[in-house]
Protein backbone atom coordinates (compact mmCIF):
# COMPACT_ATOMS: atom_id res chain seq x y z
CA UNK A 1 0.00 0.00 0.00
CA UNK A 2 2.81 2.39 0.91
CA UNK A 3 4.50 1.72 -2.43
CA UNK A 4 1.28 2.54 -4.32
CA UNK A 5 0.94 5.82 -2.42
CA UNK A 6 4.56 6.62 -3.22
CA UNK A 7 3.95 5.96 -6.92
CA UNK A 8 0.76 8.04 -6.84
CA UNK A 9 2.63 10.87 -5.15
CA UNK A 10 5.37 10.67 -7.77
CA UNK A 11 2.79 10.71 -10.60
CA UNK A 12 1.23 13.79 -9.01
CA UNK A 13 4.60 15.52 -8.84
CA UNK A 14 5.31 14.73 -12.50
CA UNK A 15 1.87 16.00 -13.54
CA UNK A 16 2.39 19.21 -11.57
CA UNK A 17 5.84 19.55 -13.12
CA UNK A 18 4.28 19.19 -16.58
CA UNK A 19 1.82 21.96 -15.72
CA UNK A 20 4.72 24.17 -14.64
CA UNK A 21 6.58 23.56 -17.89
CA UNK A 22 3.42 24.18 -19.91
CA UNK A 23 2.86 27.40 -17.99
CA UNK A 24 6.42 28.51 -18.74
CA UNK A 25 5.92 27.62 -22.41
CA UNK A 26 2.79 29.78 -22.50
CA UNK A 27 4.70 32.68 -20.95
CA UNK A 28 7.51 32.38 -23.49
CA UNK A 29 5.01 32.09 -26.33
CA UNK A 30 3.09 35.14 -25.11
CA UNK A 31 6.28 37.21 -24.79
CA UNK A 32 7.89 36.16 -28.08
CA UNK A 33 4.89 36.16 -30.42
CA UNK A 34 2.31 38.69 -31.39
CA UNK A 35 -0.84 37.26 -29.88
CA UNK A 36 -4.36 38.25 -30.75
CA UNK A 37 -6.89 39.21 -28.09
CA UNK A 38 -8.57 35.83 -28.69
CA UNK A 39 -5.28 33.98 -28.06
CA UNK A 40 -4.72 36.04 -24.91
CA UNK A 41 -8.17 35.04 -23.72
CA UNK A 42 -7.35 31.35 -24.33
CA UNK A 43 -3.96 31.64 -22.59
CA UNK A 44 -5.57 33.40 -19.62
CA UNK A 45 -8.22 30.66 -19.40
CA UNK A 46 -5.59 27.90 -19.46
CA UNK A 47 -3.51 29.76 -16.88
CA UNK A 48 -6.53 30.18 -14.62
CA UNK A 49 -7.26 26.45 -14.89
CA UNK A 50 -3.65 25.61 -14.03
CA UNK A 51 -3.82 28.00 -11.08
CA UNK A 52 -6.96 26.26 -9.78
CA UNK A 53 -5.27 22.86 -10.11
CA UNK A 54 -2.26 24.17 -8.13
CA UNK A 55 -4.59 25.63 -5.51
CA UNK A 56 -6.56 22.38 -5.16
CA UNK A 57 -3.33 20.41 -4.82
CA UNK A 58 -1.98 22.82 -2.20
CA UNK A 59 -5.12 22.79 -0.05
CA UNK A 60 -5.46 19.00 -0.35
CA UNK A 61 -1.88 18.57 0.85
CA UNK A 62 -2.49 21.09 3.63
CA UNK A 63 -5.62 19.23 4.74
CA UNK A 64 -3.81 15.87 4.92
CA UNK A 65 -0.60 17.23 6.48
CA UNK A 66 0.26 15.85 9.90
CA UNK A 67 1.23 19.30 11.11
CA UNK A 68 -0.62 21.94 9.09
CA UNK A 69 1.29 24.85 10.58
CA UNK A 70 4.63 23.26 9.73
CA UNK A 71 3.41 22.36 6.24
CA UNK A 72 2.19 25.89 5.59
CA UNK A 73 5.39 27.37 6.99
CA UNK A 74 7.54 25.33 4.60
CA UNK A 75 5.23 25.44 1.55
CA UNK A 76 3.80 28.99 1.64
CA UNK A 77 5.51 29.83 -1.65
CA UNK A 78 3.44 27.13 -3.38
CA UNK A 79 0.30 29.06 -2.42
CA UNK A 80 1.74 32.16 -4.09
CA UNK A 81 2.42 30.06 -7.19
CA UNK A 82 -1.33 29.38 -7.47
CA UNK A 83 -2.10 33.01 -8.26
CA UNK A 84 -3.23 33.30 -11.90
CA UNK A 85 -0.97 35.41 -14.09
CA UNK A 86 -3.62 37.29 -15.98
CA UNK A 87 -2.12 40.71 -15.34
CA UNK A 88 1.36 42.24 -15.29
CA UNK A 89 1.40 42.65 -11.49
CA UNK A 90 1.12 38.91 -10.87
CA UNK A 91 3.23 37.63 -13.77
CA UNK A 92 6.42 38.04 -11.74
CA UNK A 93 5.14 35.27 -9.45
CA UNK A 94 5.36 32.81 -12.33
CA UNK A 95 8.97 32.21 -11.28
CA UNK A 96 7.63 30.44 -8.20
CA UNK A 97 6.15 27.78 -10.44
CA UNK A 98 9.66 27.02 -11.68
CA UNK A 99 10.49 25.95 -8.14
CA UNK A 100 7.94 23.16 -8.62
CA UNK A 101 10.07 21.75 -11.45
CA UNK A 102 13.02 21.61 -9.08
CA UNK A 103 10.80 19.85 -6.54
CA UNK A 104 9.80 17.27 -9.19
CA UNK A 105 13.43 16.50 -10.02
CA UNK A 106 14.26 16.11 -6.33
CA UNK A 107 11.26 13.82 -5.84
CA UNK A 108 12.30 11.79 -8.88
CA UNK A 109 15.79 11.29 -7.50
CA UNK A 110 14.34 10.25 -4.13
CA UNK A 111 11.90 7.85 -5.80
CA UNK A 112 14.70 6.30 -7.85
CA UNK A 113 16.83 5.76 -4.75
CA UNK A 114 13.87 4.33 -2.83
CA UNK A 115 13.06 1.95 -5.70
CA UNK A 116 16.70 0.76 -5.84
CA UNK A 117 16.75 0.19 -2.07
CA UNK A 118 13.46 -1.72 -2.26
CA UNK A 119 14.77 -4.01 -5.01
CA UNK A 120 18.03 -4.70 -3.17
CA UNK A 121 16.16 -5.59 0.06
CA UNK A 122 13.73 -7.80 -1.85
CA UNK A 123 16.55 -9.99 -3.26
Amino acid sequence: MKEKLSRLSMANEWFMGFLVLFSIFMLIFEETHTVTPYEIQIIDGIDLTIAFIFMAEFFTALYFAHNRYSFFKSHWWELLATIPFTNAATQALRVLRILRVIKVFRAGAHFSLTEQNYKSVKK
